[in-house]
């Protein structure tokens, strides 16, 4: 199955179940995809109307807020892949690839099939191009038999290093996945929801599976920091983060690194999240409490356009720094160079621009700030 903790990073824009419209004579990609993006457009707007009566009510109502109505990209996915199946290499092919692989989560119906026949085409025709890159991410978090031989095969015969780089992390990813998995399997309730839903055998697989992947994960970026030094970056704690350059919402080009001497938030999030924009009441406090001191907050938004975020934001009063990183599907680069499978992803990075801490939210996350503040406070009196 495609695991769901990828469908936060995967989903490109709020998504819900309506048929698709295109007519017997529409049947071309480009007719598929505007039957999508209206489809989406509807739901987005069916999700806004609902969110916007929830915080109207607020309380439990915006805080247990639930949309309910499934995804359309779910409907779609058997079309997008009779695309790449007429013409497997053709103009289409990659972004109607990625749309039935984003779209046929989960093992209801026959998203099984459609993800087997779409990797097929992926071991078949890409292995060795560029544009797998922007699939290995998807391999790596799908519990499928050819998936696994791609990624080998991408890391054996593709020509690019960054490319071969790429599946490697993807691989990594995964395992720490399992070892969260079995952390989270101790909960003998939890564990018994999902022997319930996948059975106890599946279970118990992805158990010892996750027992031997810490030292995968090792092995893994050991080979990474030796042979792939310019590829790899280390995001644990302690680490100093990598660079961000990308842009504000007014096009003009911005950087992590000019923000060193404050203690910094980077909070990647997007306007559709949920539980990104559930963090804001808190966040917008937090600023105004911190007013003053070096600290800033950085929103790295990853919705589709910036235009988006500009009339979020046209909206909302959100007053700390805001920055835009592209769509953040799992081909972005930002999100694979900074290992992000899920928003609202948080690093709180010190005056030196090294990762102390990482997805901690609500009061965790302003004990943490205050922490490095005091800090930075003492060393520079020292």
């Amino acid at each position: 199955m495609v695991l769901a903790l990828l469908a936060a990073v995967a989903a490109p824009s709020r998504a819900g179940d309506t048929t698709p419209t295109t007519s017997p004579n529409e049947n071309s990609f480009a007719a598929l995809e505007k039957a999508y993006n209206d489809a989406t457009k509807a739901y987005h707007d069916e999700f806004e109307a609902a969110y916007e009566a929830a915080k109207a009510k607020g309380g439990a109502a915006l805080k247990g807020f639930r949309f309910e109505k499934p995804r359309p990209g779910y409907a779609f996915a058997p079309k997008f892949l009779a695309v790449a199946e007429k013409d497997p290499e053709g103009p289409d092919a990659v972004d109607a690839l990625k749309l039935a692989m984003r779209y046929s989560s989960g093992d209801t119906g026959n998203a099984p099939e459609i993800r087997a026949r779409a990797i097929k085409i992926l071991q078949d025709h890409y292995v060795t191009k560029a544009q797998i890159k922007g699939f290995v991410r998807q391999l790596a978090m799908t519990e499928e038999p050819g998936a696994r031989k791609v990624l080998d095969d991408v890391i054996a015969r593709n020509p690019d290093r960054k490319v071969q780089a790429a599946a490697y992390k993807a691989l990594i990813a995964y395992r720490e996945y399992l070892i969260r998995f079995a952390e989270m399997a101790k909960d003998k309730d939890r564990a018994a929801t999902i022997e319930k839903s996948e059975g106890k055998e599946a279970l118990n697989q992805r158990l010892a599976r996750a027992a031997l992947a810490q030292g995968e994960i090792e092995a893994m970026k050991k080979t990474l920091r030796e042979e792939y030094p310019g590829d790899f970056h280390d995001l644990s704690v302690g680490q100093t983060a990598p660079e961000v350059v990308t842009q504000d919402v007014d096009g003009k080009p911005v950087k992590l690194g000019d923000l060193k001497g404050n203690v910094v938030v980077l909070d990647v999030w997007a306007t559709w999240c949920v539980p990104c924009t559930a963090m804001i009441p808190h966040e917008r406090e937090m600023v105004g409490r911190l007013e003053g001191k070096p600290f800033r907050l950085v929103g790295l938004s990853i919705d589709d356009e910036v235009k988006t975020l500009k009339d979020f934001l046209a909206k909302e009063k959100l007053p700390w720094t805001h920055w835009w990183a592209g769509p953040g599907g799992p081909e972005s680069s930002f999100m694979q160079d900074w290992d992000i499978r899920g928003i609202p992803a948080i690093f709180v990075l010190d005056g030196e621009g090294v990762i102390r801490y990482r997805n901690v939210r609500g009061d965790e996350l302003e004990k943490a700030v205050n922490a490095l503040l005091k800090e930075a406070e003492a060393k520079a009196a020292g």
